[in-house]
Parts: structure tokens; C-alpha cells; sequence
């Protein structure tokens, strides 16, 4: 087909993420002019947004010309001025949390007494969805592209949508920052495409971290991920290595704790 320049699989990305606002320096008592208004199209490729926070900003810019098309309980504003959503999503909102996340680094403002309860499981997009929103960039006037999204290992460029998509937002004068990647622990990224803009943290004052209380009130602080509370009930105490093998007492396998 004389249509097609290339084909290559379609693979699944993950989201990215770190405690941005504050790792990154921007506290309250940082100066900003809240009463210029930039004409700055960002777009935010990702798992979607919350709509509801609709005051700030005046009305779209003239070069803007995309539509909503946010579908499902989505509505936009002068805030979000387009939402479009790609296969196997059926709308714009997010589901998560990440997307809201990301777009309130880029563009947001400071919230007060926020809480977070839940931990969301995340979410992954393919390769095709992804090229299909940097064709949706460039058609609708976006003026720089932030995507915290990225493969489980690295990929050639003549197989990366990310380095494809990006290439032609380069080619016409759009810059695309992008993560340099969560994983670990060895020392490379998954971002190598030189024509994006790869913002890195080297290290992160998050930790998720829970506390055993044993019976004579002493505290041992570990790494865990609880989304349940005890409400006060004990447990009894067990060295693995009495119940299983070494090898799954070593990994936390939950075969070694069974009850029976």
C-alpha cells in the first residue's frame, strides 16, 4: 500500500509519575503573575482529567482548532479547551488520577487541604492511541506536549511511536517533554529520543512506608502498601523460614502464610 510508510507492533505503555510540586521546588512562596494570561496550548498525553475546576482562565486561544469531543460525563471549558480519547477508552475522565496529576504540574494552580485515599492500580495505552493524539496535536495548533508515559523496556526508533510522534511535533516546531523513567535499579532511561525535552529526578523523597507495632509497644518501620487498616486487631507473629522453603520465605510468596 502506497499509504503506508511503516508497520510495527502495537505495544503498552506505563504511567509515570513522582511528587512533582514540591520535589521539584515549586512551593507557595514561589512568585507568579496571576494576571497575565498565556496563549500556550498545552497538550497532556496521558490517562485522561477531572473537568470540574473550570475557573481562571479567559477563552481559548484563536489558534486553537480542535473540539472537546470528551464524550461521557466530560464537559469542556476554558481551561480544557479539548479532550479527545482513543481506543479502548470511551471518554476523557480520568480514571486514576495520573492525568489529573500531570496536567496540574503543567498548568495547574495550588489546591488547599487535599487528601488522597485511595491507591489506583494504573493503567496502560497502546502505541497506535498514542500516535493517533500526535496527529490530534499537530492538526488542533498545541504548542508543547507533555507525556509521562513509557515502555517496560527500550525500543529502536523505527519502532517507537513515541520517538515517531514526537519527530513530526519536532518537525513542526513543537517541543515534547517526556520522563526519564521510574524504574530501576539500573542506571539508564527509557527515553533516548533526542529530540524531546527528558526530564529526569535522580533521586525521590517519596517512600511508602507502614509500621508494625509489636506487643511491648515497640515500632518497626518497613516498605508496605496497605489500603486497609487493622482497627486495632493483632496478629501473631511467624519467622517465614518455619513455613515454607528459604527461597519463598525470602520472596513474601503468599503460599508461605496460608493458613492451613
Amino acid at each position: 500500500m502506497k499509504e503506508v510508510v511503516s508497520v510495527f507492533p502495537s505495544r503498552t505503555f506505563q504511567l509515570q509519575r513522582t511528587r512533582s510540586w514540591d520535589f521539584i521546588g515549586l512551593y507557595e512562596k514561589i512568585h507568579q503573575n496571576a494576571t497575565v494570561e498565556s496563549d500556550v496550548i498545552i497538550g497532556v498525553f496521558d490517562s485522561g482529567t477531572w473537568h470540574e475546576s473550570n475557573e481562571g482562565f479567559g477563552p481559548a486561544p484563536k489558534k486553537w482548532k480542535g473540539a472537546c469531543a470528551g464524550s461521557k460525563n466530560f464537559t469542556c471549558h476554558n481551561k480544557i479547551i479539548g479532550a479527545p480519547f482513543y481506543e479502548p477508552a470511551d471518554s476523557a475522565r480520568d480514571a486514576n488520577g495520573h492525568g489529573t496529576h500531570v496536567a496540574s504540574t503543567a498548568a495547574g494552580n495550588t489546591v488547599k487541604d487535599v487528601s488522597y485515599y485511595g491507591i489506583a492500580q494504573g493503567t496502560a495505552t497502546g502505541g497506535g492511541a498514542i500516535l493517533a493524539a500526535f496527529d490530534d496535536a499537530i492538526a488542533n495548533g498545541v504548542g508543547i506536549i507533555t507525556i509521562s508515559i513509557g515502555p517496560d523496556k527500550l525500543i529502536s526508533f523505527n519502532d517507537d511511536p513515541l520517538g515517531i510522534g514526537t519527530f513530526h511535533t519536532m518537525e513542526k516546531g513543537i517541543l515534547t517533554t517526556n520522563h526519564s523513567g521510574n524504574d530501576g535499579p539500573l542506571g539508564n532511561t527509557k527515553s533516548l529520543t533526542p529530540w524531546m525535552l527528558t526530564v529526569a529526578a535522580s533521586s525521590t523523597d517519596c517512600r511508602i512506608i507502614d509500621n508494625v507495632v509489636l506487643g511491648n509497644g515497640s515500632t518497626l518501620v518497613g516498605i508496605s502498601l496497605n489500603p486497609f487498616t487493622l482497627n486495632g486487631t493483632k496478629f501473631p507473629l511467624v519467622y517465614g523460614n518455619s513455613h515454607c522453603s528459604q527461597s519463598s520465605a525470602g520472596n513474601c510468596s503468599a503460599s508461605c502464610l496460608d493458613s492451613d
